[in-house]
Parts: structure tokens; C-alpha cells; sequence
């Protein structure tokens, strides 16, 4: 278990750039492990809602993927918690370079503002590792949620 001044958290502290007119904020933060030669990884990235409602915005998240992904397998949509967040998650498989995947996406709406949580694992080893995306997720705070107790166990 870390805790406290141990605990190493992601991101860039105390930097802003500037988002130009016609540009997006495509922010994101990776962390990752390397195991058996993979590199599995939770991603996370910032979107806006645009005026959509979050039902539009899944439609149209999981419409991308059904075009985009290869062999594209969508496993479940649902809501759910991890730790103090609600949001959606959607689970699917696809494949890419020959190599079978599988992608789990938690969906975390601020008003306008949606956190998206994407884990990548290759498929036969998915089901072993999910659990730490769920820790990893439960234990992410945002800034508005005010301080945290800082623990992280796996």
C-alpha cells in the first residue's frame, strides 16, 4: 500500500496552456505497466459534452468505435460506481495487428466537461487485471471532490 507522501500521482501540477480558437483540449494522462512485452495501460482523456446529453454522447462514442476498430465487440454498456464516481462504462473486444484486445471505458459527466477512463489489456489477460483499473479509477480524485486520504492498495 502507498500513502501519503509516497504516492505517486500522474499529470503535469500547476501547468495550463492556453486552447486556441478552433483547437480542443485533447488532454490526456497514461500510466502503464510493462508485462510479457505488452505495455497494458488506463488512459485518460477529456472531452466535452458539446450540448449533447450523455445518452447522445455514448451513441456517438460507441458508433466511432463500431466504424474505427477492427473486428469491433461490444460487450456491455452499464452504469456504475468506482469508488466516489458514477458514470458509464462500456466493454468491448476488437482486434488490431493480428492481436486480439479488450478495452473497458468508464465515462465520468462533470456538466459539460466528460472523463474518459480507458483500459487496454490484451484479451486472454484482460479478466486478471481489470480489478486495478477499477482501484485506479476509485482512488482518482478531481480537484472539485476536495483532498483525499491518499491510499492506494492493489
Amino acid at each position: 500500500m502507498i500513502e501519503g507522501d509516497d504516492m505517486l500521482h500522474a499529470g503535469i501540477s500547476g501547468v495550463m496552456m492556453p486552447v486556441l480558437p478552433g483547437w480542443e483540449d485533447l488532454s490526456q494522462i497514461t500510466v502503464a505497466a510493462v508485462r510479457d512485452g505488452f505495455r497494458h495501460n488506463l488512459v485518460l482523456t477529456v472531452r466535452e459534452l458539446c450540448g449533447r446529453t450523455v445518452k447522445a454522447f455514448i451513441d456517438d462514442h460507441i458508433a466511432n468505435l463500431y466504424g474505427t476498430l477492427a473486428d469491433f465487440m461490444m460487450n456491455l454498456e452499464e452504469s456504475v460506481a468506482f469508488g466516489r464516481h458514477d458514470g458509464r462504462l462500456i466493454d468491448y473486444e476488437f482486434t488490431s495487428n493480428g492481436d486480439a484486445f479488450r478495452q473497458r471505458q468508464f465515462f465520468v459527466f462533470r456538466g459539460e466537461r466528460v472523463y474518459n477512463f480507458t483500459y487496454t489489456d490484451l484479451l486472454g489477460q484482460f479478466e486478471a487485471n481489470m480489478t486495478i483499473m477499477e482501484q485506479i479509477i476509485g482512488s482518482t480524485r478531481f480537484a472539485e471532490d476536495g483532498p483525499s486520504n491518499d491510499r492506494f492498495e492493489v
